[in-house]
């Protein structure tokens, strides 16, 4: 998790930057962005910039490289300074500093000035002291002249490195595993090989065979291995790759380089550097690791003999949960004895939101350690970093004394139930180590801090195993990670006189030759070295397990360094602080002396007296050793008050100052809703207001949200964007109507994250890990269940609350939270009434909304023939009738431009209207010409904008388009006439001509009118041509002007209408208008800087753009202002000597390469909100451009049902998966990691066909996640990588509602209440189950897919949660007493769309009786015969299962006729038997003739469907003395049969289905499963098979037919199946008949065509011909 830095969204819109600090920020953000594009795998990343302008990414030997977008330009520094002076010396220090390989963005970004050269220097002078202080570093001092230190030394400065290794202890007999991007093993620092390795070559072999994948490379990394590709051989990143990073290999080298001196080249030496290491690779393609992935790498890394593990990855804010796959699988290595080490994330506080409403003072960033409000909890550790028994790391600097510092991103705790994490800092900020190639990087980050920790552990590991062997599996984990935290050295915030929050620290700073040296460790009750106490009172009692590892006494002394600590913000920064609190102490035992080798428990109380309630209270409890003055600490955190006090949702987006982001309703487009309707909003956006998409939901009005859920694609849903400042344990959103009464529930989700900022964006609730397969679940589609059809219905217009409900993780009495959203829906458009006074050009009318109405920022368009225009609806003479803004007036005075619009003929005026819900009315007036206006008008196309081709106008066959308009005469169009008939017009034109020229004359030399469906996109150049580079301390280009008052200079702008071009003096503001023509801007500009004595300015800095108004009449279209480039900067220089420019007239002669191209209008609608856009996705990357797969995501994840094995793609019984596909001609060849992990496996290499198709199967089990990587080379020689991630699970939910055996069930009652219960589970989590289309629960979803033994294979399946018991409850009497029928559906779909589905019919009648026989209930089920039991309940429920033993002894006493009653009806799957009370078959009239049901039939059985036992079988009562097997009405198991014949699958209506356009056949010799024991189904007379959900086959299709008699038209040989001779066997003679079996099937092999005449004998078919 390394750490991005790049500017906010907000950022562009603020482009006039007047100082150099500004340009340099961000030129550098500009820069960062870049690198982030291709690095989105990590929290953190390579690229951290200095605000001076340095980037150092990459150093090899000892010379230094800068990273830029553009590698040409890699040597630009980004300063922008006045002085050509002074910008020389900058590039001077520029390339000082550089090569003192300096890359920092600023440490303390409230703080502000970024590093220089001097900071470089007193860096090292830092480093010098704190080597100083140390007197086992003494050696390293005094050669420091003539041996160079290693590039990452003042990190082991910090952490004290050199005392462990004084000790003796540098990793020896030592395995680390690396869980990351990958290594490159050849790089110069990993070639010493470790002098005590503990992995043996044969050792390591042996298991790699055992587990069939893997490979042993060297005795340094004795198992590499893909996870995500599953290759042995893709080890090393590809540098080329941009979904790759050698972030794999910075994090080895921390832990375990062993570089040596050589020359003046860098080196790095880890922490560890004898350890060995393993390379266990996770990330690919995928940005995101998968979690199956990460689980198998621990569990192999475990099972491989690694001692300490290192992750430096992560995803969300986690809580800790051990049914999380990755939690699980770090548990199991900690169970086995292996040491784990997670980064904790870079995230900052979770208060520090992209969103400074509440900070005063500038400098604030978010993802630091200030924040925007004050959070109950400030976590925002990742997962698997939640893990209680890890070690999470966060990271600090790596500067000592007074400038020791946390790094601002580092992540925060605590976790969700307030357990104390992170627990150690760790150097992790411009850290210096390998990459590949032999290369060096600077990174930053917790990813950095995390492998220092993994190589510290070694260190204490091989202590321990050295001096306490009898330390085993997590005993000897615990001690190790105790080790670590209690000598850490507690930090003191920079800048204050308190220590830094343990919540960001945790324990303190790593010292790593303490702990190798300290001799006693301190556990605490809960197994971890810290005390997490939550929610406490005043006095809580703490117990430490101090444990002697020596075989001596050992005295320490306590205290409590004061007494414990709250937190407090400033106001202004927004930066957390600690400050001591005086009634907060710990109190207990102030001296105590450990015997050899003890164990002991010792008793403290925190106690609080006189605190507010509400507050965190945290500190450390402080031992020191009497004889060698060795320090032991443990940290400790509890809240005093109720965990539950926070409002845990943000304030809404229009209310002041929220604290996160505002809640925010929107359409389906992305749309605010409650501001105004689409339309009215693009043009407050583009042209009228200074907002942006995000800010403008700020303005909604409470009350105006409103949709309108009628499928025009305008507001046809909401969905919320919203915040939380916790994570919450369920997030459910229920519709309410006007009443209060739920009406729907539209998703119900368990587990949702926080918000916080990663990489700049604060995320809100639907972008939470566990959303990530259904991130539009919270939306509502206005849609609601009809009980009276069961199906889902539009709700009717009105008001509805949207309401979040929120259980918090801890309990309180506020743990359920609520949040409100008002919201309407309008189905109806507004009434609009429109006159048009030509005297006064005035437009006048009145309008109503019968629904939600308008708002201040509504306004109307106005449509004139083919021009646009907006009209706000309360301007002027307009305004609302009413305080609700229902229903108004308007009077628009046309404006010139409207005005000019008129044309001489006949015109067509249109006023639209939206109201918020967008819903629109038109209503046209005709307006007669006007006077001396060329009479030509355009009415049913837009100037500007494309033809719509979704209009009747467009002809889609010859791609025309008709216009239709009015003119007084025929006219030309193009050239072409035009013939006008009664002052009308139609004409069809292609629908792809840019510019349409109507004249009077063939020539067009007279032109009436131009039309252009046509915008051009904007851009800007400025010219390239007779000019230099100048040096504004950027390489800008500039041009030279002999008049300072009157420099003229020019720019490339578009083409066409409405292109307007603009200048700006970069440090004046001045700013200048261009005069446009022919897409040439011309400027006449001054001189503004660099004052000679003369007092002419020799110098200006111009900052240009264009604004192109369109497409259409709201959208307006400005280049970017922002970086420094000389796209859109140039320079201009005074001078004395002759200047011969030209001006040029041609945009081609500017020296630029653009064209024109046409806007996109849907660029001006809002794009996706931050984090949401496709390409911000983490879990997929872009497809690659030669490769096409049929059926699968290319680059992304799909996942498959049992839809798999019925399309053919997955066969269960040889668990193979086939995959077609093409590839383009310029693809040479496909290699696949099929079933091999090797690349170079033949049986990797795809064949492929002359046009290019391709097919190849894997192996894979029915459930589990796979990825299935891909290699393709061109023509070139190029190999591009893809990977495909399969999800596969053939295991349908099961779903059990109370007493329905079948799909279907029909029940009559007179009870008004109707209770709907039932389970329901899943062999994976993440199932949705829903009751009326309500999603009333969904499961977790962490636990993963892939079966690991000893892992996750406690259950049979791998989802850890259990069944989930559901209960409704349903009123049926809602028609006044009068008898109802409601149906009732309730369905389960899991991960990949499985889906099981019940229907319930229930019949209501008050005043239903059944007619039942009288009966005995004998309670104790003896045998009784006839019996009917007493059973008054009409619920159906799981009490009414039991069942009732008849015997040939009872009496019937209990008259139920009165009682209440409900009947159970089911179909009948099969023929059925009528039996009596003793299980007789019942005989009818005809003694010879058994009574029977037939299938299809529906049964109503007495008594609720109340079960009988009959001589031991189950029965219905269906009358009197009548019984029906309850086997007849369940569906028995699936039939194996055997496909005797290709057979194509067919649909429940006798057609064929398709996929993809092509025929679904299942080949000949498939097995497939025929349900209910292969019961047979007709339609439209013929026999099929069921297969699945309208799935079927023929019957036929399985039945070898009968031999089919065919006459030899030739002599004929008997062939074998492989197509040759048989042996002694005759020829055949013309004329013989022969038997061709199976109905004349015919075989084909050789290419050649056979029928089967015998036991491997064929005949060919052209022999019969």
């Amino acid at each position: 998790m390394s750490n991005y830095s790049w500017p906010k969204g907000h950022n562009k819109y603020y482009y006039v930057f007047k100082t150099r600090e500004d340009l340099n920020k961000i030129e550098t953000q500009r820069r960062a962005r870049g690198v982030l594009n291709m690095r989105k795998k990590w929290v953190a990343t390579a690229i951290i910039a200095l605000a001076s302008g340095s980037t150092v990414l990459l150093s090899q030997a000892n010379s230094a490289q800068a990273a830029t977008e553009n590698p040409t330009v890699s040597n630009v520094k980004v300063s922008v300074v006045e002085n050509e002076n002074d910008s020389q010396n900058s590039n001077n220090t520029n390339q000082e500093t550089n090569q003192e390989d300096t890359q920092a963005e600023n440490a303390d970004q409230n703080k502000v000035q970024a590093q220089n050269e001097q900071s470089a220097v007193q860096s090292q002078k830092n480093q010098d002291t704190a080597q100083s202080q140390d007197q086992q570093t003494q050696v390293v001092q005094d050669n420091k002249q003539s041996v160079p230190e290693p590039a990452n030394q003042a990190d082991h400065v910090k952490g004290n490195v050199q005392s462990a290794w004084n000790q003796g202890y540098r990793g020896q007999n030592t395995v680390v595993a690396v869980i990351d991007s990958g290594a490159d093993p050849s790089h110069k620092d990993f070639q010493t090989m470790p002098s005590d390795p503990k992995l043996k070559k044969d050792d390591v072999q042996k298991k790699i065979d055992q587990q069939g994948y893997g490979k042993y490379v060297n005795e340094k990394f004795p198992y590499v291995y893909n996870y995500a590709d599953r290759d042995n051989d893709y080890i090393t990143s590809d540098d080329t790759n941009p979904n790759d990073s050698p972030h794999g290999q910075h994090v080895s080298g921390i832990i375990a380089a062993d570089g040596h001196p050589d020359g003046n080249n860098q080196y790095v030496v880890g922490v560890a550097p004898e350890a060995q290491l393993m390379q266990l690779r996770v990330f690919g393609q995928f940005s995101d690791e998968k979690t199956d992935d990460v689980a198998r790498a621990i569990y192999d890394a475990t099972n491989l003999g690694a001692d300490v593990i290192q992750m430096s990855l992560g995803q969300g804010v986690a809580d800790q949960q051990l049914t999380n796959i990755e939690q699980k699988a770090v548990q199991y290595a900690i169970d086995h004895g292996v040491f784990v080490s997670i980064s904790a994330s870079n995230n900052g506080n979770s208060a520090s939101v992209d969103n400074p409403s509440n900070i005063t003072v500038r400098g604030y960033n978010s993802g630091s350690e200030a924040g925007n409000y004050e959070p109950l909890n400030s976590g925002t550790v990742a997962n698997p970093g939640a893990s209680k028994n890890a070690l999470t790391v966060a990271a600090e600097t790596s500067d000592t004394g007074a400038d020791s510092d946390m790094a601002y991103f580092s992540s925060w705790g605590p976790l969700s139930d307030f357990s104390l994490k992170p627990d150690l800092a760790a150097p992790g900020y411009q850290v210096v180590s390998t990459v590949n190639n032999n290369q060096y990087q600077t990174m930053s980050g917790t990813s950095m801090a995390g492998p220092f920790a993994a190589g510290s552990a070694a260190l204490v590991i091989q202590r321990l195993k050295k001096t306490n062997p009898e330390l085993k599996g997590a005993q000897l984990v615990a001690a190790t990670k105790a080790l670590l935290m209690n000598s850490a050295k507690i930090q003191t915030q920079k800048g204050y006189t308190t220590p830094v929050s343990p919540r960001r620290q945790g324990a303190g700073q790593i010292d790593v030759g303490a702990a190798t040296a300290n001799p006693v460790y301190v556990t605490t009750p809960d197994g971890t070295s810290s005390l997490s106490l939550r929610q406490v009172g005043e006095k809580t009692a703490l117990t430490l397990t101090f444990h002697n590892l020596t075989d001596e006494a050992q005295t320490y002394t306590f205290d409590d360094l004061g007494g414990g600590y709250t937190e407090k913000r400033d106001e202004d920064t927004g930066v957390f602080y600690d400050v001591q609190l005086a009634g907060a102490h710990v109190n207990g035992q102030n001296s105590f002396t450990l015997a050899p080798k003890e164990v002991k428990d010792f008793q403290y109380t925190l106690d609080l007296q006189g605190l507010t309630k509400n507050q965190p209270v945290e500190g450390w409890l402080h031992f020191t050793n009497d004889k060698d003055k060795s320090t032991v600490v443990v940290p400790y955190l509890a809240y005093y008050g109720d965990l539950t006090s926070e409002n845990v949702f943000d304030q809404n987006a229009n209310e002041d100052k929220p604290d996160v982001q505002g809640n925010r309703l929107v359409n389906e487009n992305n749309y605010p809703l409650g501001v105004a309707d689409q339309e009215s909003l693009k043009q407050l956006v583009n042209i009228d207001g200074n907002y942006d998409w995000q800010e403008v939901a700020k303005l909604y009005e409470s009350g105006k949200v409103a949709f309108s859920p009628n499928n025009d694609h305008q507001s046809d849903l909401i969905k919320p964007y919203a915040y939380l400042k916790q994570n919450v344990k369920d997030l459910k959103v229920e519709i309410l109507d006007a009443k209060g009464n739920v009406v729907r529930v539209v998703s119900d989700i368990q587990g949702v994250d926080k918000s916080y900022d990663e990489n700049g964006v604060t995320k809100d609730a639907s972008l939470s890990v566990s959303m990530r397969d259904n991130p539009d679940a919270f939306e509502w589609d206005g849609k609601v269940y009809d009980t009276k059809t069961g199906q889902m219905v539009t709700a009717p217009d009105g008001k509805y609350t949207y309401r979040f409900v929120a259980t918090l993780w801890n309990e309180g009495p506020n743990q359920k939270q609520t949040a409100d959203f008002p919201v309407e829906v309008d189905t109806k458009a507004p009434n609009l009434s429109v006159k048009y006074d030509a005297a006064s050009h005035t437009l006048s009318g009145n309008y109503e909304d019968a629904g939600a109405g308008f708002t201040n920022y509504s306004y109307a368009t106005v449509k004139v023939n083919d021009k646009v225009f907006g009209y706000k609806l309360n301007d002027g003479e307009s305004g609302f009738d009413n305080n609700v803004k229902t229903k108004g007036h308007f009077n628009f005075v046309l404006s010139p431009d409207t005005l000019a619009a008129l044309s001489g003929s006949l015109n067509k005026v249109s006023v639209a209207l939206s109201d918020v819900a967008n819903n629109t009315t038109v209503q046209t007036v005709d307006v007669a010409g006007v006077k001396d206006k060329p009479a030509v008008s355009v009415w049913n196309a837009t100037d500007g904008l494309e033809f719509d081709k979704n209009s009747a106008d467009y002809n889609k066959e010859n791609n025309t388009y008709t216009l239709y308009g009015s003119a007084n005469k025929d006219f030309y169009l193009n050239g072409k006439l035009v013939q006008v008939h009664d002052g009308k017009y139609e004409v069809p034109v292609k629908a792809d001509d840019t510019e349409l020229v109507f004249s009077s004359d063939q020539a067009g030399k007279n032109v009436l009118k131009s039309f252009t469906p046509f915008t051009p996109q904007a851009f800007f150049n400025w010219q390239n041509v007779d000019g230099f580079d100048g040096n504004f301390g950027v390489s800008i280009y500039s041009v030279e002007t002999n008049d300072p008052k009157d420099a003229v200079v020019q720019a490339a702008v578009p083409k066409g209408n409405n292109v307007k071009a603009y200048a700006q003096d970069y440090f004046t503001g001045e700013l200048y208008e261009g005069k446009v023509e022919n897409g040439v801007a011309t400027f006449h500009v001054h001189t503004s800087i660099n004052k000679g004595k003369d007092g002419i300015f020799r110098r200006a800095l111009l900052t240009g753009w264009t604004e192109v108004s369109g497409p259409a009449y709201n959208d307006k279209q400005v280049t970017s202002k922002d970086g420094v480039a000389s796209s859109n900067h140039l320079g201009v220089y005074y001078t004395t000597d002759k200047v011969d420019r030209k001006l040029y007239t041609n945009r081609d002669d500017l020296g630029v390469d653009v064209k024109d191209e046409a806007a996109d209008v849907s660029a001006f609608s809002p794009t996706a909100y931050p984090g949401h856009a496709l390409s911000d996705l983490t879990t997929r990357t872009d497809p690659n451009p030669a490769i096409h797969f049929d059926y699968l995501n290319d680059n992304n994840t799909t996942r498959f049902g049992q839809n798999a094995v019925t399309m053919g793609y997955y066969d269960p019984a040889t668990k193979k998966f086939t995959v077609t596909g093409h590839v383009d001609s310029d693809v040479k060849s496909l290699t696949v990691l099929a079933d091999s992990s090797d690349e170079n496996a033949p049986q990797n290499q795809v064949k492929l066909d002359k046009d290019g198709k391709f097919s190849f199967t894997f192996t894979a089990e029915n459930v589990g996640q796979r990825p299935v990587a891909y290699i393709y080379t061109d023509e070139n020689g190029q190999k591009v990588r893809g990977t495909l991630n399969i999800i596969l699970d053939t295991v349908v939910p099961t779903l059990n509602v109370d007493q329905v055996n079948g799909n279907e069930l029909h029940v009559k009652t007179n009870n008004p209440v109707f209770k709907l219960a039932g389970v329901v589970n899943d062999n994976l989590d993440g199932y949705r189950l829903y009751v009326n289309g309500d999603n009333i629960y969904r499961e977790f979803l962490n636990s993963g897919y892939n079966k690991l033994a000893g892992l996750n294979t406690d259950n049979e399946d791998v989802n850890p949660y259990g069944p989930h018991n559901f209960e409704e409850s349903f009123n049926l009497n809602d028609d006044n007493n009068q008898p109802t029928t409601h149906v009732f559906t309730v369905y389960v779909v899991d991960q990949v769309g499985n889906k099981v589905e019940k229907k319930i019919t229930v019949d209501y009648d008050p005043n239903y009786v059944a007619e039942v026989p009288k009966s005995d209930q004998d309670n104790n089920q003896t045998t009784v015969p006839g019996v009917v039991p007493n059973n008054n309940q009409s619920v159906v429920s799981v009490s009414d299962t039991t069942s009732t033993v008849l015997d040939k002894n009872g009496e019937k006493k209990n008259d139920l006729s009165d009682a209440v009653l409900t009947t159970k009806s089911f179909p009948l799957l099969h023929n059925a038997y009528l039996y009596d009370e003793n299980g007789e078959v019942v005989l009818t009239s005809n003694p010879n003739k058994k009574s029977s049901l037939k299938k299809g039939q529906t049964i109503s059985a007495l008594q609720n469907g109340h079960v009988y036992v009959i001589k031991g079988v189950k029965f219905y009562q269906v009358g009197k003395n009548q019984y029906v097997k309850v086997a007849n009405t369940v569906l028995q198991a699936g039939k194996r049969l055997q496909l005797k014949h290709n057979a194509f699958v067919y649909d429940a209506e006798g057609n064929v289905v398709k996929k993809h356009g092509k025929k679904v056949v299942l080949n000949k010799n498939k097995w497939i499963s025929a349900l209910n024991n292969a019961d047979k189904f007709t339609v439209k007379g013929v026999q099929y098979y069921k297969l699945g959900d309208n799935q079927f086959v023929k019957v036929a299709n399985t039945v070898v037919q009968p031999a089919k008699k065919l006459k030899l038209t030739r002599n004929a040989f008997v062939y074998d199946q492989n197509g040759k001779r048989v042996k002694n066997a005759k020829l055949l003679k013309k004329g013989t008949n022969i038997l061709a079996l199976n109905n004349a099937e015919k075989f084909r092999f050789n290419n050649k065509t056979y029928y089967q005449i015998g036991k491997n004998q064929y005949v060919k078919v052209a022999n019969t011909l």
